[in-house]
């Protein structure tokens, strides 16, 4: 009957070490993209000069600025994706 019993215990813990691992898996976020690569994604996109970059909350604000316009890129965080994007005359 020990015997059992220990085997049916290890099983269980078995069950539970793979069921916490898959939900972990399952749960995790991807890394938010970095300052250096937005840079490198509005200057592919856009060109001009990057005055600055600012996080906020998930969002990265990014104000570009070449001859003519001054622009603020709104860009997501998790996957540069852009939300929003505003442009003024200089």
């Amino acid at each position: 009957m020990r015997k059992k019993t220990r085997l049916v215990i290890a099983s269980g813990a078995v069950v539970l070490v793979i069921l916490i691992i898959v939900a972990a898996i399952f749960q995790a976020k991807p890394d938010d993209i970095g300052e250096d690569e937005v840079r490198a994604m509005v200057m592919e996109r856009y060109g001009g000069e990057i005055e600055a970059v600012e996080t906020k909350g998930q969002h990265y604000i990014v104000r570009v600025s070449d001859e003519n316009l001054e622009y603020e890129i709104t860009m997501e965080r998790e996957d540069g994706s852009i939300t929003d994007m505003k442009s003024r005359e200089l």
